[in-house]
């Protein structure tokens, strides 16, 4: 099993995130307060709990430094 890390994502990453899920591999998905609004009005995005197996909150996903300590964890 590969564990497969999604930073943000698009309508086409929800779905590249439920084809990982059906081929059995673990997934991460790293979000941040920049794309929150999005969050809020996309209703496929109310069904991200559903397909990922870690969610993980980065305020800032532009620092590298960052985003790899949250795929660490």
């Amino acid at each position: 099993m590969k564990h497969i890390l999604f930073v943000e994502s698009n309508t086409s990453g929800m779905l590249a995130i439920k084809r990982a899920k059906q081929r059995g591999h673990r997934v991460t998905f790293i979000r941040s307060p920049h794309f929150e609004h999005f969050y809020a009005t996309d209703p496929i995005y109310a069904e991200l709990a559903s397909y990922v197996d870690n969610q993980v909150y980065v305020e800032d996903i532009f620092n590298a430094d960052r985003v790899a300590e949250a795929f660490l964890m």
